[in-house]
């Protein structure tokens, strides 16, 4: 068991499903200015946590060798882990077209309506509706 507000780096799990540069420079940050922004967690049961939001970060954490995380380092949320990673990935801006579409047309087929993924997102059904049409373009677009 771990203290209160504390977990250890091994019981968290992270997958990695994009392409997660700057992970050196993030750790460099980090070492200098510390945590700015907590991870986010989901408690997935017998004391393991899977990360929904900050894989960078937790990669970075890694890096440095850190072995535990404090209670104000980390936050626990039931959302999805998929969508909640690209819904932060999505507000910073720093997606490619090719990956937004990739994602929108994903949460889609997860029986989400353009107007949930639009509500969500904090964007119009127009734009959700005009990023999924993408995904009909040919192979050679």
């Amino acid at each position: 068991m771990h203290k209160m507000n504390e977990l250890k780096i091994i019981d968290i799990e992270c997958t990695d499903n994009r392409k997660m540069s700057g992970i050196e420079e993030l750790a460099a940050n980090i070492a200098a200015v510390g945590l700015i922004q907590p991870l986010a967690l989901k408690d997935e049961g017998n004391g393991r946590y899977r990360v929904v939001a900050g894989r960078r970060r937790f990669r970075a954490l890694q890096r440095l060798g850190w072995e535990k995380l404090q209670g104000s380092q980390y936050v626990i949320c039931d959302a999805d882990p998929e969508l909640a990673a690209f819904c932060e990935n999505f507000h910073r801006a720093n997606l490619t077209l090719a990956e937004e579409v990739g994602q929108f047309h994903q949460l889609k087929a997860d029986k989400l309506t353009i107007r949930e993924l639009a509500s969500l997102l904090g964007k119009s059904p127009d734009y959700v509706a005009l990023r999924l049409n993408l995904t009909n373009l040919s192979a050679s677009w």
